[in-house]
């Protein structure tokens, strides 16, 4: 459907009573397996009909505005069950399944959010109920043993201002903040997307990203219902064991719009076998978008000259750039493009410019505007941009309501960039700079440089920190092993090296660096590493040793 002044929904009630009376029996979301065989699906008139009777029972328990937890399983039930909540008037926040069964961390959440109930399924044997028993009239329900006549459902009084759902940003830098998401920053969202990604409804769509992360819950649940679109689904774990298993699906299906992180299109890229994709066809692939991770211009051309013998086209690679407190998307550029700053020879990747969006280059420290191609804070405005953290009023002021000279409601990204002909350059994060002897560095233009050094077969990921001790600073380069332990002959052989590289390439002095085993570096649920954690694991191992890994 092409959506109108007069047609377009204010609502996301409104968008899913509208999808399922124009599109009623046709599929919507289906489900694979490991062998690429759809295992369920659901069509747009089923899904409304089931959220129905999901929100037919959940208005006996709750009223508009109450907040429920959502952590399910991957597959069919987190779908009906978010969108059951939104027909409830109630505002759902999809959380991760805790690491290690970890529960404690929900039930912490669960109290700060006051919630009412944590949604799941049957299938979620590990959870712990005990860690909700502090909060008072707390209910846990298990969605698939409920039952309730759609009939019943009473629609609620809902305005496009109202939250809409929560979702927490990645917590990189910082600790994950709730971004509150409104029914006109989703509906304003969802329609730029549609827009900057020419979305129809003959569109066929396939995702393996979680649902509890804004790419796969915006990108891939609530975009295929704007735009008319069937979307199928992998298991993410099923990606991560065989990251070609995405490709083949695509292939297979006949996939025309379908992205993911930069990591993913690495790790096709290191472990393809021709055996593995031998007969794959991705000449029907249109849209591949690159997002939520700084895009490598390196690692985007491989996976191009990689696969353009599967029919893939170097015109559909897209990288994109958003956030959470921008609902999903912010800009995109259709093609790879690099763009250079005078006297820098790092390749940054060109992420477009959106018809829906001001994007502003600003100054930090005096509030106005950069030149071009000068380096600065990446501002954005639009209404897609949510109005407030969740219950936190001092950050939702500083963050999301920063001005220009007289004009207000700019959210301040915390990321750094350039502009050029008028697009978007991103260079890293503003926390992420490195100061030493009087030179200001962007520590992922020193990640990226070593990066491509390392042998990918032995080296998974690296990072540069600059631990703030009591005097001096000192500047540790880590790096992640494939193998679950690092072997003394790994630092040995690659510290002088870095050592000497970073110092000719950037001028930095390296005073440590230290190699950790498989799964050491702290990530958050998006794979983004934990800079903050990091720092004070990295301080605590070099308080033992005194000296690069041992």
């Amino acid at each position: 459907m092409e959506w109108s002044s007069q047609t377009m929904p204010s609502t996301l009630i409104d968008l899913l009573e509208k999808q399922a009376a124009t599109y009623d029996k046709r599929a919507l979301y289906s489900f694979l397996n490991r062998d690429l065989e759809i295992t369920q699906t659901i069509s747009f008139g089923e899904l409304y009909e089931r959220a129905k009777s999901y929100s037919a029972y959940f208005q006996k328990f709750f009223a508009k505005g109450d907040v429920l937890l959502l952590c399910f399983p991957f597959g069919l039930d987190f779908i009906v069950a978010f969108w059951a909540v939104i027909l409830t008037g109630c505002i759902p926040i999809p959380i991760a399944r805790p690491r290690a069964n970890a529960w404690q961390q929900v039930g912490a959440t669960a109290q700060y959010a006051d919630a009412k109930a944590l949604l799941t399924t049957t299938a979620m044997d590990s959870l712990n109920a005990d860690v909700f028993s502090a909060i008072k009239s707390f209910r846990l329900i298990h969605v698939d043993s409920i039952s309730a006549d759609p009939s019943e459902w009473m629609r609620p009084r809902v305005s496009p201002q109202d939250c809409a759902f929560v979702q927490f940003t990645s917590g990189s830098c910082s600790a994950p903040k709730g971004v509150c998401v409104s029914h006109e920053n989703i509906l304003s969202n969802l329609l730029s997307i549609k827009a900057n990604f020419e979305c129809c409804d003959s569109d066929i769509t396939l995702s393996w990203l979680p649902f509890y992360h804004d790419m796969g819950l915006v990108g891939h649940v609530m975009q295929p219902l704007f735009s008319g679109m069937h979307n199928y689904f992998l298991s993410p774990m099923h990606f991560l064991a065989d990251p070609c298993l995405w490709l083949r699906a695509i292939s297979k299906f006949e996939a025309t719009v379908s992205g993911a992180p930069n990591f993913a299109y690495e790790m096709c890229t290191a472990q393809v076998r021709e055996a593995d994709v031998i007969s794959i066809d991705l000449s029907k692939w249109r849209l591949a978008y690159c997002g939520a991770e700084p895009v490598s211009s390196s690692s985007a051309r491989e996976f191009i000259r990689v696969f353009t013998t599967k029919g893939f086209s170097s015109c559909a690679f897209q990288p994109c750039y958003g956030m959470a407190e921008s609902t999903l998307f912010i800009s995109s550029k259709s093609g790879l493009v690099d763009g250079y700053l005078v006297g820098n020879d790092t390749a940054y990747v060109c992420l477009g410019s959106s018809a829906s969006c001001d994007i502003r280059i600003v100054d930090k420290e005096i509030g106005l505007e950069c030149a071009e191609k000068t380096i600065g804070e990446v501002w954005v405005r639009s209404v897609s941009v949510v109005k407030q953290y969740f219950k936190d009023e001092s950050r939702s002021r500083a963050v999301l309501q920063a001005s220009i000279r007289e004009e207000p409601g700019f959210l301040r990204t915390g990321d750094l960039g350039f502009k050029h002909n008028n697009e978007l350059y991103l260079v890293g994060r503003a926390k992420n700079v490195i100061k030493q002897r009087g030179r200001s560095v962007h520590g992922e233009d020193v990640e990226r440089v070593v990066y491509r050094t390392l042998d990918r077969s032995r080296f998974k990921r690296c990072a540069i920190l600059d631990i703030d001790t009591q005097s001096p600073s000192l500047l540790v380069f880590v790096i992640e092993s494939n193998k679950r332990g690092a072997a003394q002959s790994d630092v040995s052989e690659l510290s002088a090296t870095i050592k000497e590289g970073v110092l000719h390439e950037f001028g930095l002095l390296i005073d440590h660096v230290v190699i950790v085993g498989r799964g050491q570096l702290p990530l958050t649920t998006s794979g983004k590493l934990k800079r903050e954690e990091c720092k004070m694991a990295i301080m605590s191992r070099l308080a033992l040793t005194g000296e690069d890994n041992e």
